[in-house]
């Protein structure tokens, strides 16, 4: 009778635990799955963030290679005004030159003109 009391002692007991360890490994699967769960949330906010820093890369490169067709455009322009300005002051140069030549040709008329009227009034 006292081993079966002594053995209904033991199996309660054992029983006990197991009850206890099945308690505490359910207690344990939950929270397992509320962690999934926030790793699948964070995983999830992780991926839209990297999708946003994606597409913000590929509006800045966009905005990149725009820029540097502007730039090289505005060169261009650049180039093409500053020939035009060679050109011009080449074109004023020798505007300048002839004017000159233009002026010392008149310089020369006057003074043979001048010439020419004092020998007539001398006559």
């Amino acid at each position: 009778n006292l081993v079966a009391v002594m053995f209904s002692f033991v199996f309660s007991q054992h029983h006990f635990q197991l009850k206890h360890r099945d308690q505490h490994i359910q207690q344990l699967k939950e929270e397992i799955g509320v962690l999934e769960a926030r790793v699948e949330e964070h995983h999830a906010d992780l991926t839209r963030e990297r999708k946003r820093a994606d597409e913000a890369v590929e509006h800045g490169r966009s905005q990149g290679l725009a820029a540097d067709k502007a730039i090289r455009a505005t060169e261009q322009l650049h180039d093409e005004l500053h020939q035009q300005r060679v050109g011009y002051e080449a074109d004023i140069g020798a505007l300048e030159d002839l004017a000159a030549k233009l002026r010392t040709q008149l310089d020369q008329q006057q003074h043979q003109l001048q010439l020419q009227q004092q020998q007539q009034q001398q006559q």
